[in-house]
């Protein structure tokens, strides 16, 4: 296993945080004004939620297999193999690990996306995901410290 390169994933954390902040522009929309603009705003939140989810996904998967030298299949336990490495907090990792299915539902339209449900996530995105960067922006310095 070749030597892990921190820096390999300031690229998808840099991304994250701007589409996190793109996302904080719709926080203080109410359910009644996020349902009343289908053909933009809730489009533009699905996408939005499936980017940084995605962007998370790859970033366990990367330290899991990496760090951790373990391949995990199932999008949700990538953020509980996650916690239980240390990555990130184990709490913080059993919280997001609902949002790895969610994604699925975004990205392949399993089911038919509800609005509501949509506008919940978003909710605990911007409630869950800053805390995700900032836990793996610690571990990442952390890493680098110790490298140097």
């Amino acid at each position: 296993m070749s030597k892990f390169d921190p820096n390999t994933l300031s690229y998808k954390i840099d991304r994250m945080i701007e589409r996190i902040d793109e996302l904080r522009g719709f926080q203080s929309y109410t359910l009644e004004q996020y349902l009343e603009n289908e053909n933009y705003t809730q489009i533009v939140v699905e996408r939005l939620l499936e980017l940084v989810i995605q962007a998370a996904l790859d970033i366990n998967r990367a330290l899991l297999k990496q760090i951790a030298g373990i391949r995990v299949e199932q999008n949700s336990d990538t953020f509980i193999e996650a916690g239980k490495a240390g990555f990130i907090p184990i709490d913080l990792g059993k919280k997001l690990a609902r949002s790895g299915g969610f994604r699925n539902i975004l990205a392949h339209q399993y089911d038919e996306i509800l609005p509501e449900i949509v506008f919940q996530n978003l909710q605990e995105a911007l409630a869950q995901y800053p805390d995700y960067v900032e836990a793996i922006q610690v571990y990442l310095d952390l890493i680098e410290k110790e490298n140097e």
